[in-house]
Formats: structure tokens, sequence, C-alpha cells
């Protein structure tokens, strides 16, 4: 939401009848909040403090002056609090103020008008200063409404998407049913080319399913109703069988793990394995075939550590920080992915209470970090 030329004007030039004390704040400043102060008070400060000026004037300072700084202090000092019209009127009593010093002593005009033309010139400056600080309070006031609508419009989507793929998930695994029925019954009397055009609509669907669970699982997270089932889980039996998945699959990689004979702790297998999948699957995708991926497993203060390392191409400082962001693509374009895997990870593992983070370095590999406490004492549901 954007304020205009001719709204700002008005903000800046003008206060609405009954608020030239005001001194509120942004309602999400709650730091503000704690700091602010009756208008009235400071507007009763300031005069006693052109009062205490007036006092200084006539009994301390060289006669036949009129010293515009003991007036300008109090003038500036309220332009921090006071909308602009209450400060015009402090700049008001304060030339009153000096006008009356100079009678008083009974000084010429001459002799007093450059100290007056002076603090009148502060007055000014200290309105002007008050005109921007109103101007910046409603534009915090406009910016935060406009947050809040934002957000607000970011959750609905994310509610929206994800009733929406939540409805498309049980169509294409039915299609996907019929589709591999279809192919275990007529594929020995199928021509190659008709073989491989029905793998290929089975693959597809396949793909547009796993896209589909993956905008699912990210519009969950995104409003907070991501659930687990946290039971009694040995991450060394998980992280074993997506390796040995992944090894099935083909391809020339070489895959290592290097862990103990169990590790057990209270986390959703089922995330969990979600987790490690995408971890080695990303490594092996971006790893020169040949290459090396190695995942290892240990304990360390309570918690369960898990790196998966490879041989791509590495990261740049910029890339990592984009890394763990929904739809970030680094490196080959190419490369087919919905952009989400790294996102739900992360959210999968911080929801676990760990944490994930990436070291790399360009041309020197990755290795991805998992961190999951084992909290095996108290294994219940969580939410």
């Amino acid at each position: 939401m954007d304020i205009g030329p001719g709204e700002r004007a008005r903000v800046a030039g003008s206060e609405p009848r009954g608020a030239a004390w005001d001194t509120s704040v942004p309602a999400g400043d709650a730091a503000s909040q704690r700091r602010s102060v009756s208008p009235w008070l400071i507007g009763a400060l300031a005069i006693a403090s052109l009062l205490v000026a007036l006092a200084l004037d006539l009994t301390l300072m060289p006669q036949g002056r009129v010293v515009s700084l003991l007036y300008a202090l109090p003038i500036l000092v309220v332009a921090r609090w006071l909308t602009p019209r209450a400060v015009g009127v402090i700049g008001a009593a304060a030339l009153c103020v000096g006008v009356i010093s100079g009678a008083v002593q009974g000084l010429p005009v001459a002799v007093w008008i450059t100290d007056v033309l002076g603090l009148l010139l502060i007055v000014g400056a200290a309105v002007l200063l008050a005109r921007q600080r109103v101007a910046m309070l409603h534009d915090a006031r406009v910016i935060e409404e406009g947050n809040r609508r934002l957000t607000d419009a970011q959750q609905q989507l994310q509610v929206f998407i994800a009733a929406v793929t939540h409805e498309l998930r049980q169509p294409l695994t039915t299609i996907v049913g019929y589709a591999q029925g279809l192919q275990r019954r007529i594929e020995p009397d199928l021509a190659e080319q008709d073989r491989r055009a029905l793998e290929a609509i089975i693959e597809a669907v396949w793909r547009t399913r796993r896209i589909t669970t993956d905008l699912h699982d990210a519009a969950r997270l995104g409003v907070g109703e991501f659930k687990l089932q946290p039971a009694p889980v040995d991450l060394v039996a998980v992280v074993r069988e997506v390796v040995e998945a992944q090894l099935v699959s083909g391809g020339q990689h070489r895959l290592h793990l290097d862990a103990p004979e169990q590790l057990t702790g209270c986390w959703d297998r089922e995330r969990i394995a979600q987790v490690v999948a995408n971890l080695i699957d990303n490594a092996v995708k971006y790893s020169p075939d040949g290459g090396e991926v190695r995942a290892s497993l240990r304990e360390e203060a309570g918690s369960a550590i898990l790196t998966i390392s490879d041989q791509g191409p590495g990261l740049s400082d910029d890339q990592q920080t984009r890394l763990f962001q929904p739809f970030s693509r680094v490196g080959e374009t190419t490369l087919v992915g919905s952009g989400l895997g790294l996102f739900i990870a992360k959210g999968i593992v911080e929801s676990h209470g760990g944490r994930i983070w990436v070291d790399s370095e360009p041309n020197r590999g990755s290795t991805f970090t998992v961190r999951l406490p084992l909290r095996s004492a108290d294994c219940q549901p969580a939410g």
C-alpha cells in the first residue's frame, strides 16, 4: 500500500481537531508504547522550562542579550514527542517569553531582535521535524497494516493450496493404480513404442503426485498445520533403507554409509525418511556420474548428527542464503524438481526441534548436516 504525495502532505501539515497534543505511536511498536508519555505532561514541562529559561535570562545571563538557546531547548525536546500544532504552540510561547524578557530588561528592539529572529527559525525547524515525525508514524501504520493484510492473504492462499492439493492426490493415485493394472494386463501384447508411452504416462503421473505432495506439505508448513507422529525410530535403519533404495534405482554413483549399529530417537519415521531421501537425492542429482556420496551418523550431546556429502559443483555464499527458501533453484535449472524439497526438509527438521545447514564452497562439493534431538524419554505426538 502506497501513500501518495497529497496524503503525505495532509498528514505532515495538519492534525485532526483535538489531536494537537497527540503522541500516539504505531500499534505494533510495543517498545514505543512503553516509552509513551502523557502529552499534557510534556506540554506542562515545556512551559515550565520556558519560565525557568526566562528566570535564568533575567538573573544570570549578560544584560543586553536575549539568549535564544535557553528558549530553543524546550522546543527542540518537545518536537520529538508532540504534533506540529503543539510544537507551534510551545514555539509561540517561547517567542512571547523572549519578547517579555527584552521588554523587562528595557532593551532597544535593535539589541535583541537578532536573537528573537534566531529563535523564530528554531521554532520553524522544530515544527518541520514534528511534521516529519507525524508522517513517519503514519507511514509506519500504513506499512504495518499492509504487512498484516499481506500475511492474511498469504495464509489464505496457503490454506487454499493445501486444500486443493489434498483433493488432487487421490485422483492421481487412482490414475496411477489403473495405469499400472492396465500395464500388467496388456504389456505382453504391446509394441515397444506403446509400452514406452505407457511407462511415460505412469512416470508423469507419479511426478505430478510428488509435486502435489510437496505443495501440500509446503502449504501446511506455511499455516502452521504441519503435524508429526513421533515414535521410537532407529535412524540408522531409516538411512540404510534410503541408501539401498537409491542403489537399486541404478546410476553410477558410489554411496557409502558410516553409521553405528543403532541410533534410536523419538521422531516421525515417514517425515525423517523424507528428509534423508531428499538430501541423498540432491547429492546424487548434483554430483557427476561416478561421483561419491557419503552419509554418516553419530550421536553427540543428546542429538543425532546426520551428514551427507557430495562431490558436486558446490555453492556460493549467495546460493547458500537462498537454498532453503521455497521454490529456490540453484545450479542447473534443467534438473527436474519443484524447488520445495529443501524448504520442506528444513520445516520437518525444525518441527522436530532440530537444525539443518550446509557447508559448501564452489567446486568443492557440499555437506549437509542435520541435528535431531533424541527425545527418547518423552516420545509423544506433537500438538
